[in-house]
């Protein structure tokens, strides 16, 4: 699907205006929140005072759920998307598996604070049996338990 983006002038309440117009979309494109966007991607605006993530925002007016301990999981895996078609309540789970099929989930290297790459990943595996987990962690510029858990299949399932 090609993403439609209804374009409105960004003035006090344009954000609740253009959440209305989603709810009532007739298309199964992605409808693309023009506005804020928060550090990770996700739009946002105000509403009732408070900063609210678009997307959660257009769920609870469509379903009429506050969605309390769920998240507001995309079904197309574009964070700004606010088609009400594209959005369903999920558990934390549920939506952590749905980020990790679209690929927007960002463990190990897509991290921007990661360290390793697959590489050295399984680099730190082969020497699992080396006592030198201490020298070679302080090589790699991670933390020795980083590392432990690396062994221990802990962290970096992925790879």
């Amino acid at each position: 699907m090609s993403p439609v983006t209804p374009r409105y002038r960004a003035r006090p309440g344009s954000g609740e205006v253009f959440l209305r117009g989603a709810l009532h979309t007739e298309t199964d494109e992605c409808i693309l929140w023009p506005f804020g966007l928060r550090g990770d991607g996700y739009g946002v605006h105000y509403r009732n005072n408070r900063l609210c993530p678009a997307h959660r925002a257009v769920l609870q007016d469509a379903t009429g759920e506050t969605g309390e301990g769920l998240q507001a999981a995309h079904r197309c895996g574009v964070r700004t998307c606010v088609n009400p078609k594209h959005l369903y309540w999920a558990t934390a789970e549920q939506n952590m598996a749905d980020k990790i099929s679209h690929g927007t989930h960002s463990r190990g290297e897509r991290n921007g604070r990661a360290k390793l790459t697959p590489e050295l990943v399984a680099h730190i595996r082969e020497t699992r049996g080396d006592r030198r987990g201490k020298k070679l962690a302080a090589e790699l510029g991670v933390s020795y338990s980083a590392l432990c858990r690396i062994r221990q299949g802990k962290s970096w399932k992925h790879t």
